[in-house]
């Protein structure tokens, strides 16, 4: 799905940051990747890759409620 943007360098592109996001997950660095998720979501409250990804890394961090939530 191709959210409509304006991207600047205060509000980059939704979908750099997502991939950057999954840079960070595929490396290890949860926090990061947790970060940049949150990041994508201030803007996109519903965006569904940040939204997804950051329930798998709740999930993944043995938080199941919150992986739900």
């Amino acid at each position: 799905m191709a959210f409509p943007t304006t991207a600047t360098l205060d509000r980059p592109d939704p979908a750099a940051l997502v991939a950057a996001g999954l840079a960070h997950h595929g490396a290890g660095r949860l926090a990061e990747a947790e970060s940049v998720y949150r990041r994508v979501l201030a803007d996109h409250p519903r965006h569904p890759d940040a939204l997804h990804l950051l329930g798998a890394l709740a999930l993944q961090g043995g938080k199941p409620a919150e992986a739900v939530a």
